[in-house]
């Protein structure tokens, strides 16, 4: 499956479990849809790499958001197969491992992240991120407007802890900050956030461990997901399995 290696090196295993299978099997390049007044929830497909000084790694990764904070993230292989599942919401995450039938449970979803990633994040930050600078600025906690001039720095809370810092003037990067762990830069493709756009991309960059994580979004859809694909309860079948197992 994915490399053990990618499991204990932070940022790139988040992307390693963030594929959905139900958003197809190809990459088609499509036009991005402009973003709706409100966004129940949406399903997109990906194509991601995680770089580090020693090695690429590309995958195909699926998205599925439902507001306001269930996630499917899946991991497909060549075939479109899935290959691994993190389903994380409100009440906590469960990991799957669809080829060897093996699941674990969280009470937390940021301690999910913590144990698999390195990054004590909620998952459901990625979902919101790939919607782009436009979405994140108009949000009420982050002063409810997108279009108005920047004339300071803005700052928006983000789920479980952490805010992102956007720049005095700046919609294209911003820096997040988690409590107690290195700030991360992203960066987004160019955007007119007045016309709230989707971005075509969104980079991750961390110094230390030094992570490049490039996340090119091919499809979205602005469609509610069906709720049962965010369930915590392990498919039939499959046996619990521990944190240490290279999953």
């Amino acid at each position: 499956m994915i490399p053990g290696e990618i499991l204990r090196n932070g940022l790139g295993a988040l992307l390693a479990f963030s594929l959905l299978g139900c958003a197809g099997k190809h990459l088609g390049q499509s036009r991005l849809p402009d973003l709706p007044e409100t966004v129940p929830g949406y399903s997109a497909l990906c194509a991601a790499k995680w770089q580090n000084p020693e090695k690429t790694w590309r995958a195909r990764v699926a998205v599925a958001f439902l507001a306001p904070e269930r996630i499917r993230l899946e991991v497909l292989d060549p075939a479109g197969n899935s290959r691994s599942v993190l389903i994380a919401t409100e009440e906590g995450a469960l990991l799957l491992d669809p080829p060897r039938r093996t699941f674990r449970l969280y009470s937390s979803a940021s301690q999910a992240t913590t144990d698999l990633v390195g990054i004590a994040a909620m998952p459901q930050s990625l979902a919101k991120l790939l919607l782009g600078p436009a979405a994140l600025l108009s949000a009420p906690e982050c002063g409810g407007s997108a279009t108005k001039v920047l004339q300071s720095e803005r700052h928006c809370p983000m789920a479980g802890g952490g805010e992102l810092l956007f720049p005095a003037g700046e919609v294209q990067r911003a820096t997040w900050t988690l409590p107690g762990e290195t700030a991360l830069e992203l960066w987004w493709s160019s955007v007119n956030a007045a016309e709230r756009s989707v971005p075509a991309w969104l980079e991750i960059r961390q110094d230390s461990p030094s992570v490049l994580l490039h996340l090119e979004t091919k499809e979205m859809r602005f469609s509610v997901p069906d709720p049962q694909i965010f369930s915590l309860s392990a498919p039939a079948g499959f046996a619990a399995s521990g944190i240490g197992e290279n999953l």
